[in-house]
């Protein structure tokens, strides 16, 4: 049984292939949400950081559309320059496979950087009710 730390605490731990777990904690401040879907993303504590800005981007993103869609360009665009760039889709994979993100559509990459551009991207939804289990847990 997994157990979850206490709220004050803001603990990252990330099971590796081998088994081992590591733990990185204290240097980033985030919100209970955030906190939540990191959990669930769990993965390298190098790039933890990187990780809480994606996923509150996602979050924001998918706060303003009236349908709750989240455009990976428009995230994209959000994030430009700020975070390791090849950790945009594994966080995405990681909150479509946990159920925070479903998707609904498609849109034309505007990824240039990527070399992504003119290929089909999902568009998504952020699934609040999953996300409000999360913060819950």
């Amino acid at each position: 049984m997994r157990t979850q730390p206490p709220e004050n605490e803001r603990t990252v731990r990330a099971r590796h292939p081998d088994g081992s777990v590591s733990e990185a904690g204290g240097a980033a401040r985030v919100d209970g949400d955030t906190l939540a879907i990191l959990r669930l993303v769990d993965g390298d504590p190098i790039h933890e950081r990187d990780r809480a800005e994606i996923v509150a981007e996602i979050v924001a993103a998918g706060r303003e559309h009236r349908l709750r869609h989240v455009d990976p360009n428009a995230v994209r665009a959000r994030l430009a320059g700020s975070v390791y760039p090849r950790c945009i889709g594994a966080v995405y994979a990681a909150l479509r496979y946990a159920g925070v993100l479903e998707p609904v559509s498609w849109t034309t990459s505007t990824d240039k950087a990527g070399r992504n551009a003119g290929k089909p991207a999902r568009v998504y939804r952020l699934v609040d009710e999953v996300l409000e289990r999360a913060s819950d847990a």
